[in-house]
């Protein structure tokens, strides 16, 4: 009997080729997908370091604030220190906010703040300027000061805080300052305040 004619003979260099093709894509998949994840974390709360400027991130329960370039438009606060995390950052001049990460307790303040003038900080024997609800220390030669410093308190029961000042004499007024709170801590419910200053006139 004549041969039956058999299938065609197929090319291997065909299918090693198509095999390449496959990893290369696979490679690309997983080089890419590894660069999205950490470009994605760089700007992270947990990368932060000192001076770097930060932008919030409302509703971003992960990373409550994201690092920026201070130049960013978006950019709103600035890291002035890192502290233990058994630690806050009442005593850092300037500061406004503080906000967990995985290893420390980072303080805020805003972008641009002074920290020469930071009220938080204001010791007896200090001048504050006050506006509205802003106060700032100045020099007491300043034409801007109008009250001095008489006591200083912190962690005040909030319902103790004026008749604290009204017992020191000469105090006619007192100024509160309180911190904000934000990331893995969450903000508890305030019943203290931070730092009580009684005043006197200058």
């Amino acid at each position: 009997m004549p041969g039956q004619p058999g299938p065609p003979a197929r090319k291997s260099g065909g299918s090693l080729w198509g095999g390449l093709a496959v990893l290369l894509v696979l490679a690309l998949l997983v080089g890419g997908g590894g660069y999205w994840i950490w470009s994605s974390g760089k700007d992270h709360i947990d990368k932060v370091a000192a001076g770097d400027c930060l932008r919030e991130s409302a509703g971003d329960q992960d990373s409550p604030y994201r690092i920026v370039a201070c130049d960013d438009p978006a950019a709103a606060y600035k890291a002035l220190k890192l502290m233990p995390l058994s630690k806050g950052c009442r005593d850092v001049a300037g500061v406004s906010r503080q906000v967990g990460n995985d290893a420390n307790t980072v303080c805020l303040g805003e972008k641009d703040v002074d920290p020469a003038k930071a009220v938080n900080v204001a010791k007896v024997g200090d001048c504050l300027s006050l506006g509205g609800s802003d106060a700032q220390r100045v020099a007491c030669s300043s034409p801007q000061a109008r009250y001095k410093v008489l006591l200083r308190r912190t962690n005040v029961l909030e319902m103790n805080a004026r008749r604290t000042c009204s017992s020191v004499p000469g105090a006619v007024s007192s100024y509160t300052w309180n911190m904000q709170s934000k990331g893995k801590f969450g903000n508890l419910s305030r019943m203290n305040v931070d730092v009580l200053l009684c005043l006197g006139r200058k």
